[in-house]
């Protein structure tokens, strides 16, 4: 079966700037968002706070982020007084569950696919001596 043909069959017809699913799969593409989706799931939370407890991410990237799922319907934005704040809608809490899954894969997995990738770049290092 050709790619063409397994992208028709999943729905997927091959324009990823068409609307559909692969919107939100973009949307939650990157560990900011997914982070920030598990987050947001305890307490509502700024940029500020989730830039303070996501790891390598900035407020640029956060606020991004953010806007994306806000205009997906994944996330709420409430201005307070104080400041912005942003809480999970029932769309977004139903990505919890898929999402967790995602992130065990990627924490037992990390260290396999590390020393594969350090494996590889030993051995192109030895090639060019």
């Amino acid at each position: 079966m050709t790619h063409d043909a397994r992208d028709r069959q999943d729905g997927h017809d091959g324009d990823t700037s068409a609307d559909g699913y692969h919107r939100l799969l973009d949307a939650l593409g990157g560990h900011v968002a997914i982070c920030a989706l598990d987050l947001l799931q305890s307490s509502p939370m700024g940029v500020g706070d989730l830039s303070r407890r996501i790891p390598r991410s900035d407020r640029y990237e956060i606020d991004e982020v953010l806007d994306r799922m806000e205009g997906l319907g994944l996330v709420e934005r409430t201005d307070e007084t104080d400041k912005t704040r942003y809480r999970l809608t029932a769309i977004g809490q139903s990505a919890l569950f898929p999402l967790r899954g995602l992130r065990i894969w990627a924490i037992t997995s990390y260290a396999q696919a590390v020393a594969y990738a350090e494996a590889k770049e030993s051995l192109r290092r030895h090639r060019m001596v």
